[in-house]
């Protein structure tokens, strides 16, 4: 071979000999009115997106480095986002629960953190109630106002003593519809974190019922598209992240509880002070993937091993569980 036809072979070669392989990147979205786990923030005068998610994308990178995630510094609603997911045009979604209408094997774990649900009233209500029997014991006035498309308010959806509005993704105007009394109640996360509800409890506006209605896992959730091979590489992060104490540094920066593993069902009964108190259909769902770090390898080869058409698109019903809460003696 003549050398000099050989050189530019040669020559590229030698650049590429080092280089690292492509990165894999994964397309998200920050979810509007999240926090903590998206948040609006202010860098050196710039508009920019931080928050919980926002921090564990940045640890997954830094634990393995052939992973990227972009996107996150655009809004979407929730909606919007899971029908991004489900058409391929987003890899992936960060805290989302479990409920009928996602594939469960989407849900990678471990569980990121947890989350727990409440409901708001008006400062002047003297409503007082401790599960969804209550609730559903007001009659025609137990309208339950919750955000468009997020997944507890699927699962309320589900639950045919209750009255739900789920018309607004918008935490501010659902606030204003209770105030106008077009709902009892407001459902959201523990509230502390959110900026505008801390605001409506300022001014004295509404108030928080003490009982917890939900306590739920979180869950980075994929795409159809995302190969198992990749699934199994952010679960592997995952692990890494939690085994050093790192996930749980970072729930706790954020002020939100971590995913420990969900209670039997004894313990929801003592917790709930009888059967069917709280809704727990979201941590039975979920209860097969907050087993840890222990068997994402197992998961995933079972997933390869599944005809196409099985593969975590239909989700068990759990039309038992949800109905269970109101209907059980």
């Amino acid at each position: 071979m003549n050398w000099l036809t050989a050189l530019p072979g040669l020559i590229l070669a030698g650049l590429t000999a080092g280089r690292a392989p492509a990165a894999t990147v994964l397309r998200t979205a920050a979810q509007t009115d999240s926090e903590p786990k998206f948040v609006r923030a202010d860098h050196d005068g710039e508009a920019v997106v931080d928050g919980l998610c926002v921090d564990i994308f940045r640890a997954i990178e830094k634990t393995d480095a052939g992973l990227r995630f972009s996107g996150e510094q655009q809004w979407r609603p929730s909606a919007r986002i899971e029908a991004n997911l489900h058409a391929g045009l987003l890899d992936v979604a960060c805290g989302m629960t479990a409920n009928p209408q996602r594939p469960q094997e989407r849900l990678l774990q471990p569980a990121l953190f947890s989350l727990r649900y409440v409901l708001l009233a008006r400062a002047a209500d003297p409503a007082s109630v401790a599960n969804w029997r209550d609730v559903a014991a007001l009659g025609a006035d137990n309208v339950v106002l919750s955000m468009h498309g997020t997944g507890p308010s699927q699962l309320l959806a589900a639950m045919p003593a209750l009255r739900v509005d789920a018309g607004s993704s918008s935490v501010r105007h659902n606030l204003d519809k209770l105030l106008a009394g077009r709902g009892r109640f407001f459902y959201y996360r523990q509230p502390g974190a959110h900026p505008v509800i801390r605001h409506y409890l300022a001014r004295g506006q509404v108030r928080v019922l003490p009982a917890v209605m939900l306590e739920a896992p979180a869950y980075l959730m994929v795409g159809r598209q995302v190969p198992p091979v990749t699934m199994r590489r952010i679960e592997a992060a995952l692990c890494r992240l939690r085994a050093s104490g790192e996930l749980g540094a970072l729930n706790r920066k954020w002020a939100v509880a971590d995913a420990g593993p969900p209670p039997d069902s004894g313990q929801r009964d003592r917790q709930s002070g009888r059967h069917g108190a709280t809704m727990t259909a979201s941590t039975d769902l979920a209860k097969e993937h907050n087993d840890g770090c222990e068997n994402h390898e197992d998961r995933h080869r079972s997933y390869r091993e599944k005809p196409r058409q099985d593969r975590g698109w239909s989700v068990r019903p759990a039309g038992r569980q949800l109905h269970a809460v109101l209907d059980d003696p």
